[in-house]
């Protein structure tokens, strides 16, 4: 959000309220002011209307002479800015009525997740590689059986099947997985492979009767096993990432449909879970959350999270201020990381390009109960990890 100008709060319900006013007040010469109107349950946000500010003019000449009389000792301006900017830092606004999601509040330091995320990008039938990384991380035994002890949660990114030797074997195994995980959580996303064997779009299965696992597909989307995104209270998992022009048509359409002024990241996960489900009943893939983009050899200049492309994603203006985490987009030069993080950490792609048509690399990430972030990487056969201090808690 741009600068604001005063906050108000004008119920005040409480001594901290009063301090942020009495604070506030004292840059406050005349304009508009920013009052709150509410608080947003959903996201912790403070909603705001920014409007005049009607004032007793004597009152007001008064009050900005002895302001400016204060600014002489500049102790007292210096203890005051310091103190707005830690008012202002530990709280956050949000316009009422606006069609973007301006501000994602921090998970802050000292805020601890319940379990860890374990995060694998696009399979491409490479099975065997796939158990490998999934053996390392510990979600499975040595008989590549659901682990017991693991009691997180994995998040696949879609892209099961195509190009590799053992696409309906990976697809069967991930049903098998996630129906044993009876102490951690299996989420499998969808891929714009999956999506192109559900619009009869064959033309990279090598492996018979792809309209048999197209069935399976769709019997695990109405299932409610496969979806389109997840969110994580911090971060937006799609195949290829929601870019801001998306988001907003969705913002939209949750507004006019749900008859709400606010949306949250939340929501507008869930809504695209239910496209998916109704566009799979109709077999009719006509929202915008199915195009494909010019780059991906589509018609559309902008992709939807199923079919846009990494270097238009790092172009989009505001597709960041939700921190998201894609897959989609294998290494494509040599020297390029498996794992590449941009951006701040508010970016991060996991495909590391695990079919051996781009390079055979064994990778993933896992975040933290505290949100920090490990990449565990397979060089020359060893594991190696690194540890990224994720710059989003002091954002």
């Amino acid at each position: 959000m741009g600068k604001l100008p005063s906050i108000s709060f004008a119920k005040q319900a409480g001594i901290k309220h009063r301090i942020f006013d009495f604070v506030e007040d004292y840059f406050y010469i005349g304009g508009k002011k920013a009052f709150v109107i509410s608080k947003n349950k959903l996201n912790g946000n403070y909603l705001i209307e920014i409007k005049d500010n009607p004032q007793n003019r004597f009152k007001k000449i008064i009050l900005t002479a002895l302001k400016i009389a204060s600014w002489v000792t500049v102790i007292i301006p210096l203890l005051m800015y310091v103190t707005r900017f830690i008012l202002r830092k530990t709280n956050h606004f949000q316009l009422k009525n606006s069609s973007i999601i301006e501000f994602i509040p921090p998970i802050r330091p000292g805020i601890v997740r319940d379990k860890e995320i374990f995060v694998f990008g696009d399979i491409h039938g490479e099975l065997d590689g796939f158990k490998e990384n999934l053996s390392h991380a510990k979600v499975i035994d040595g008989r590549g059986n659901f682990n017991k002890n693991f009691k997180d949660i994995v998040i696949q990114m879609g892209d099961v099947v195509d190009r590799g030797p053992k696409s309906k074997e990976a697809w069967a195994f991930l049903q098998k997985l996630q129906a044993s995980a009876r102490s951690g959580q299996i989420i499998r996303l969808l891929g714009n492979h999956e999506l192109m064997l559900l619009q009869k779009d064959y033309g990279f299965a090598n492996y018979p009767e792809p309209a048999k696992l197209a069935s399976e597909i769709k019997k695990d989307i109405l299932a409610g096993k496969v979806q389109l995104s997840y969110f994580d209270g911090m971060r937006l998992f799609t195949h290829a990432g929601l870019r801001s022009s998306i988001r907003n048509y969705l913002i939209a359409e949750i507004k006019e449909k749900k008859k709400t002024d606010s949306v949250s990241v939340q929501d507008i996960t869930n809504y695209m879970n239910e496209i998916l489900k109704e566009a799979v009943k109709k077999d009719k893939y006509d929202h915008p959350i199915f195009r494909v983009s010019e780059r991906r050899g589509g018609p559309y200049q902008i992709g939807g999270p199923l079919w846009d492309d990494v270097s238009d994603l790092m172009q989009s203006a505001h597709a960041r201020d939700i921190p998201q985490v894609i897959a989609h987009n294998p290494p494509r030069y040599r020297g390029d990381a498996p794992i590449r993080i941009t951006d701040s950490l508010r970016l991060i792609n996991v495909d590391a390009g695990l079919c051996n048509d781009y390079g055979g690399h064994k990778a993933y990430v896992k975040i933290g109960k505290n949100s920090e972030l490990e990449v565990y990487e397979k060089i020359k056969e060893i594991w190696k990890k690194r540890v990224l201090e994720d710059c989003i808690l002091a954002s």
